[in-house]
């Protein structure tokens, strides 16, 4: 079993992914099984993890980051959900499931090695969470600017002159989510306003991050369609705007 104490950063930078992305989107469940052996009835509980998503190349990081640092060749899963494919592993490997229960205390924190690993690790496991549970979203720029610095910015052309709204944000709650909170402060980060999402049955907190300083600390998603949504931001407000940048500081409602 993996014992990550004096690996290799190329080592922890797998693990850190697969704790980012663990830790937001994936799953610990203990199942009970039974067997008869010669007439009489034997249960015994198997823990069990897994992932899955509707992104299939972050299933496959996820996968082939357990296969190299494990040895377990994982198979992948394809459902149709509702018209959507749904890709997802799941692993019964009892040292793999348990070491990594163990490490994250059952899906709880952020293990204390990353929490003092190199910025190059620390980005790994923040790229593994945004891919989880971050966004970055666009939309039309509806926004009434009342001081007159902001009303000269968007004279000049805020947003790079596009007229679109640029927002990323991370949501989760518990020990784990300041945690990695936490990293991406250390990694340069610049957090901005926080509220909270209620639904039926959880209350999720939600962070806005500034964009600029989310690329300027050289993070990055691995999901494609995240990651384009990125690259667009570079390519309309960051080249366009008059100055570097400027991420208009806001009060979102969220």
């Amino acid at each position: 079993m993996l014992k990550i104490n004096g690996q290799s950063a190329g080592v922890l930078k797998k693990l850190a992914y697969i704790i980012g992305l663990l830790l937001t989107d994936g799953w610990f469940s203990e199942i009970t099984d039974k067997h008869t052996i010669k007439g009489k009835i034997y249960s015994y509980k198997i823990l069990r993890m897994g992932i899955g998503l509707n992104d299939k190349e972050l299933v496959l990081k996820f996968q082939q980051n357990i296969n190299q640092l494990f040895g377990r060749e994982l198979r992948l899963q394809k459902l149709d959900d509702k018209g959507k494919m749904r890709y997802s592993v799941t692993i019964q490997h009892k040292p793999t499931v348990r070491y990594l229960y163990d490490l994250t205390e059952g899906k709880v924190i952020v293990p204390k090695i990353l929490m003092n690993a190199s910025d190059d690790i620390k980005r790994e496991l923040i790229a593994g969470a945004m891919d989880g549970d971050g966004w970055i979203s666009i939309s039309k720029d509806r926004r009434k600017f009342t001081h007159p610095g902001q009303q000269t910015e968007r004279r000049i052309g805020v947003n790079g002159g596009t007229g679109l709204l640029f927002m990323m944000g991370f949501s989760g709650n518990g020990e784990h989510f300041d945690q990695i909170l936490k990293c991406m402060e250390d990694v340069g980060i610049k957090l901005k306003s926080r509220g909270y999402k209620r639904n039926k049955h959880s209350v999720t907190e939600v962070v806005n991050m500034n964009i600029v300083s989310f690329i300027n600390s050289g993070c990055y998603f691995e999901c494609f369609r995240k990651q384009a949504r990125l690259t667009q931001y570079k390519k309309l407000i960051l080249r366009n705007s008059p100055e570097t940048t400027k991420d208009t500081p806001t009060k979102e409602k969220v």
